[in-house]
């Protein structure tokens, strides 16, 4: 993401995001293409348990290879387990395909209270929740838990 360009701002941008209660949600853009960067992780760690729950989003998924994806996607989502106010589930976009940009707008809705959580919405016919979704050009790309 953008971590690197937080620290222009110094102590000024960590405190915004720590004393902001009107904030529902901090969303982290990670590259797919690298995945975490030491900057992510830096950051993640500088905030602590302090601010809104954070949300992970990959983006340029359509530019990692199917099975790279997954591995970056379960790498990222394993690093995760060591911040606090962290959401464990990961996001995965892509403008190129635009794919991915429903879920985030559900979550965006969903933080500000414009969406009932318990509510899944539209179901697809005979979709089976059992197994993942597949990255295709033009199919939304879901969510990893």
């Amino acid at each position: 993401g953008h971590s690197a360009r937080a620290k222009v701002f110094g102590p000024e941008a960590l405190e915004f995001v720590r004393n902001r209660t009107s904030l529902r949600a901090l969303y982290v853009l990670v590259d797919a293409r690298h995945g975490f960067k030491w900057t992510d992780h830096e950051w993640l760690t500088e905030l602590g348990s302090a601010g809104p729950m954070k949300q992970v989003i990959l983006t340029k998924c359509d530019m990692v290879p199917r099975k790279r994806l997954i591995q970056i996607a379960s790498l990222a989502r394993s690093d995760l387990e060591r911040y606090k106010r962290v959401e464990r589930k990961i996001l995965l976009c892509s403008s190129a395909w635009q794919t991915g940009f429903h879920d985030l707008r559900k979550d965006i809705c969903q933080r500000c209270g414009l969406m009932d959580m318990k509510d899944p919405g539209p179901q697809l016919p005979g979709a089976r929740k059992d197994l993942p979704m597949r990255a295709v050009k033009g199919q939304d790309l879901g969510i990893i838990d």
